[in-house]
């Protein structure tokens, strides 16, 4: 917690939180005009006195002793002590969470161009059998479009994939966690490609970052666990 005169914006108070998140005693930071200072904002341009912003739990970054910055999230009030008006800055750390956070992007691409990428055909199916998000190579296979294929049914594609089947399927799954098998899928243009399909339950963590943010699975919903389903063509031998 921070106390600001708004005419100067000369600090007047520190506490012992504000004091550790800048990385300096208390002492040196008061007395000192916060511009370029404690705040990055530049001599007329302080969000709140003279760009007339409400800041309320809103993400700033702190400008520390050392020169580097700390993601906070930051509230402004105006108080009176004594008559005057003072601006009373309280601070709360947030830069673990962003840390965090963008090591979490770092991993969904990561699990995205592993995805994309993949040599074989790789679908993610919906506990209701539609398709939730399926990768270039599964697409070129099926001769449909990423956007086409999205919220299809199984049924539509995957020859055989009656109600029966997809309960058989279901069934083994929950006791194996995965099941091979050879299938026909239904291209586009009506054609039928031989494959072999690989089901596996995936854990919702994982599933997550190979989805785009347009598709992500609910982890609130049990009934979305989601399936992943890597298909490869079958040799030409086989098919003799």
């Amino acid at each position: 917690m921070v106390i600001v005169d708004p005419q100067s914006r000369v600090i007047q108070s520190v506490n012992a939180h504000a004091s550790t998140l800048f990385g300096a005693p208390a002492e040196q930071i008061m007395g000192r005009r916060c511009h370029a200072y404690l705040c990055p904002a530049l001599e007329g341009a302080c969000p709140v006195c003279d760009l007339h912003q409400d800041l309320d739990n809103a993400e700033r970054e702190m400008l520390r002793a050392d020169g580097s910055r700390r993601s906070i999230l930051k509230s402004v009030k105006r108080i009176q002590i004594g008559g005057q008006d003072k601006l009373l800055e309280c601070f709360v750390d947030i830069s673990d969470r962003k840390h965090a956070e963008a090591a979490l992007r770092q991993s969904e691409e990561n699990y995205r161009t592993l995805f994309e990428q993949a040599g074989d055909g790789i679908s993610i199916l919906g506990a209701d059998g539609r398709f939730v998000d399926v990768n270039a190579r599964y697409c070129a296979m099926i001769g449909r479009t990423r956007d086409e294929i999205v919220g299809m049914p199984l049924e539509q594609i995957s020859v055989s994939a009656d109600p029966v089947f997809l309960a058989q399927t279901k069934a083994h799954l929950e006791t194996h966690g995965t099941t091979t098998f050879e299938r026909e899928l239904r291209r586009k243009d009506g054609s039928l490609l031989p494959v072999e399909v690989t089901v596996v339950v995936v854990p919702l963590a994982v599933a997550s970052p190979m989805t785009t943010p347009s598709a992500r699975i609910s982890t609130t919903a049990p009934s979305t666990v989601p399936l992943t389903v890597k298909v490869s063509v079958l040799p030409e031998e086989l098919l003799r």
